[in-house]
């Protein structure tokens, strides 16, 4: 048994299997109930010190922000911001909202089309931050994400382009993830595969 955290697996998926196949650096990121995050770094998996890396949805982004830490990315990107978020703005059913069923309402609803423009926003400026932290071009969205479609993944990478500066590497760029978000496993499974033949990733 090999025991590593969820978005480090799914970025060695992701490299090895998926939309990082040929980058040298790039950040996975999933979005769900929590907001985690592997990184590629000159073609490694980093971990941290002792495999502390990847909490990236603890790193504040608005300090009068809402709790979990006040105003992290996470209190301002996750499932439950949505579903808070549609709650507010009147929207029917909102504790079954992710953001697919914000990105299908928006066309007919402008409460939920307001809500889904401060949602991407609030994803852009975390990969705004880990662009302008890490250096990388690419960023692989799993998770709630993953089945928003190309609107929103277009929104996104916009919105991240406007809040980050140039990068030598290129603009930000933005792939989402398979909708079965399978790379977690495979990722799983390199790993042990990477121990029991001893390849480091």
């Amino acid at each position: 048994t090999y025991v590593d955290l969820q978005p480090r697996a799914q970025a060695l998926g992701d490299l090895l299997f998926g939309a990082g196949r040929g980058e040298r650096s790039y950040a996975s990121v999933y979005i769900g109930q929590g907001i985690g995050a592997g990184f590629i770094c000159d073609g490694a998996l980093h971990r941290g010190s002792r495999g502390a890396g990847g909490e990236v949805g603890h790193v504040v982004v608005d300090r009068g922000g809402p709790l979990c830490l006040r105003g992290c990315w996470e209190a301002l990107a996750n499932r439950r911001w949505v579903q808070r978020a549609a709650a507010e703005a009147g929207l029917s059913g909102p504790e079954s909202f992710d953001v697919a069923a914000l990105v299908a309402r928006a066309p007919r609803d402008p409460r939920a089309a307001a809500v889904l423009a401060e949602y991407t926003q609030n994803v852009a400026l975390g990969i705004a931050n880990l662009q302008q932290i890490l250096g990388c071009g690419l960023f692989v969205l799993h998770g709630d994400p993953a089945g928003a479609g190309e609107s929103f993944r277009a929104g996104v990478e916009q919105a991240a382009r406007n809040q980050a500066f140039d990068h030598p590497g290129g603009p930000v760029r933005i792939v989402l993830g398979t909708t079965d978000d399978v790379a977690a496993l495979r990722g799983a499974a390199a790993l042990v595969l990477s121990q029991a033949l001893h390849i480091a990733f």
